[in-house]
């Protein structure tokens, strides 16, 4: 199953504003929420750091693109690299001109999230995982809400979804229904009307989404971070969460100097140096992930071929799945925008 982030928009701001399609654009938005008496156009939590690291995994993908992140992955690539640099300065840039508020790592996610259901945040950057509790805040308004994907920096970049595994499902090579198991799973993430079953409750299925979505009972903001993600999935998706495929030394440097970051005292050329230098302790240890020659297993892609049981892990584990739930990101946006 996917997990995806996105721009979320309070009520109605996209019927006053066009939808950025350009970094100018998305300036020019930021510009006109602080003209319009919006302190934070952009609500982003950073007192629970994890929510800082959705720009972090988006601003690095912008930048490097897929290929340069799995450089750093699985091949000899760093995060001191020049599109890494880049990236941590472009995100560094947006906190003292006002994007996040004048303290944004002073709110955490649940005041965040209070804050933009009643109407109060213009933006976010999150993930479908909010859109349940904000069925039950916003109640019928949330049709008031709409999604759209953070344009790139630059001209010559694209827009890639961030995607990431949300959660792994597994059968033991040794099962005696490994068969059974095997065929199930291929029913309920293969078949549309499996797909189609796992929408409606919740999990994402791995792979374009759009034939499904035509039959799944969901709110219409589901719909449009699914399609959103889909409509850009040809550029290639990058992850959406870095911190969780990166082992825990890393994750703790790169949480810990997001936050500093946001408040300034922390230059981007110490935090990827910091990052880089993480990466390599564990490198040294053994602790990163391995690439296996098997592409499907490596990145928890569905490439068509269906769920089996795989054998790369040690014996006697359980056995990884080539289709997994999924969670993505873009800026959720409230429709109507009050005048100043």
């Amino acid at each position: 199953m996917r997990k995806i982030f996105g721009a979320a928009t309070a009520a109605g701001l996209l019927s006053i504003l066009p939808v950025p399609t350009t970094w100018e654009d998305m300036e020019a938005t930021v510009a006109a929420l602080h003209e319009a008496g919006y302190d934070t156009p952009i609500g982003i939590a950073g007192a629970d750091k994890w929510l800082v690291t959705h720009w972090h995994s988006l601003t690095f993908g912008h930048n490097a693109s897929p290929d340069g992140i799995e450089n750093v992955l699985f091949g000899d690539g760093e995060w001191t690299d020049a599109p890494f640099v880049a990236a941590a300065t472009k995100l560094q840039e947006m906190g003292p001109v006002g994007w996040f508020g004048a303290t944004p790592a002073a709110i955490g996610y649940g005041k965040l999230m209070d804050y933009f259901w009643v109407g109060e945040g213009p933006m976010t950057l999150t993930g479908p995982w909010v859109i349940g509790g904000g069925i039950e805040a916003a109640g019928d308004r949330i049709s008031d809400y709409d999604v759209f994907a953070v344009p790139p920096f630059e001209d010559s970049q694209q827009i890639r979804p961030p995607n990431s595994i949300g959660s792994g499902w597994y059968i033991r090579e040794g099962s005696e229904v490994k068969g059974e198991a095997i065929a199930f799973l291929n029913g309920m993430f293969i078949k549309t009307v499996g797909r189609v079953a796992l929408l409606n409750t919740g999990p994402i299925p791995v792979g374009p989404t759009n034939e499904a979505l035509a039959q799944a009972d969901i709110s219409q903001l589901a719909r449009d971070i699914w399609k959103t993600s889909d409509d850009h999935a040809a550029n290639g998706s990058v992850p959406a969460f870095l911190d969780t495929i990166t082992p825990g030394g890393p994750t703790t440097v790169s949480n810990d100097g997001l936050q500093g970051r946001l408040l300034n005292v922390m230059s981007p050329e110490d935090y990827t140096a910091e990052m880089q230098s993480a990466w390599d302790k564990a490198k040294a240890a053994s602790e990163i992930t391995l690439p296996d020659g098997n592409d499907e297993y490596r990145h928890g892609r569905s490439q068509g071929g269906g769920f089996r049981a795989v054998s790369q892990l040690p014996k006697g584990r359980a056995q990884s799945l080539t289709s997994a739930e999924m969670t993505t990101c873009f800026l959720i946006q409230i429709r109507n925008l009050r005048s100043g």
